[in-house]
């Protein structure tokens, strides 16, 4: 029921706006907006069931677009809750909750001879932060999940109008990491049953794994579609997704999904 109202509030946003153009020049732009993501997540170092669930997202951008180039920051926060998928259906008396927070910083440069505005293509790379906790319920292998990744991308944009439209662009981006380093603990925590030493930042550092595609996988791919206001401003509808993969630590793998649809407000600098 919940899901349902935010999506329904989210959609009256956008009818909102519905009669508004596209900004498509050079500039320096910063997207703020709110999103609701859906998670599905399976961490067999916690628990064997895969659970599901929506929440809440805040997410900014800031972007510089440039004849050569696009110069690209995207920050976001964001909380679930996550239930049990179980068959048959049966009341697991107890939900995940879910927090998670991440930063990219990126370039990526423009590849063609095509000198209009209207459709251009990028090439580059990015560097990514993730962090990522679950707070499991009982009974559990353990309650407390802890995941985080710093990474190197190489990924892609292609800008260009709707149907030839002056009053809608879509930004269409893609991010696969391709080295990594990732510390994610199998055990922090079901007292008194578990002695949890305290880690400090040597530990942190000492216990980071540097990986690449067979140990870590996560690809991700937006959609940014941007409609005009006003000479300074667009509309965002944004829809992220997420897929992410890591057998460590072995015989104890993760597997996670996350969609968002998104809106904000694009403006001009």
């Amino acid at each position: 029921m919940k899901t349902g109202l935010s999506f329904f509030a989210l959609l009256c946003c956008l009818n909102l706006s519905a009669q508004e153009n596209i900004l498509n020049t050079n500039g320096k732009y910063l997207t703020i907006g709110v999103g609701i993501p859906i998670h599905t997540v399976r961490d067999q170092a916690h628990s064997p069931f895969a659970y599901r669930g929506s929440g809440f997202r805040v997410f900014t951008n800031f972007e510089e677009v440039k004849d050569n180039g696009v110069f690209r920051l995207s920050f976001s926060i964001e909380s679930a809750t996550l239930k049990a998928k179980i068959k048959p259906r049966q009341d697991t008396k107890g939900a995940t909750e879910l927090n998670n927070m991440e930063l990219s910083v990126g370039y990526y440069a423009r590849v063609g001879d095509d000198a209009s505005s209207d459709n251009r293509q990028y090439v580059g790379g990015a560097y990514n932060l993730q962090f990522n906790n679950r707070s499991y319920p009982l009974p559990t292998n353990n309650t407390q999940s802890l995941l985080f990744q710093s990474s190197l991308s190489v990924g892609a944009l292609d800008r260009r109008s709707i149907d030839g439209s002056d009053r809608w662009m879509a930004t269409t981006r893609i991010d696969l990491p391709l080295l990594t380093a990732l510390y994610r603990p199998t055990y922090i925590g079901i007292g008194p049953f578990l002695h949890i030493p305290k880690v400090g930042g040597k530990e942190f550092f000492k216990n980071l794994e540097i990986v690449t595609l067979n140990k870590f996988f996560k690809i991700a791919v937006g959609v940014d579609a941007d409609h005009q206001a006003r000479d300074w401003r667009t509309d965002r509808i944004a829809y992220d997704w997420s897929l992410l993969y890591t057998p460590l630590p072995k015989t104890k793998p993760m597997i996670a999904t996350v969609g968002s649809l998104g809106y904000g407000f694009r403006v001009l600098l």
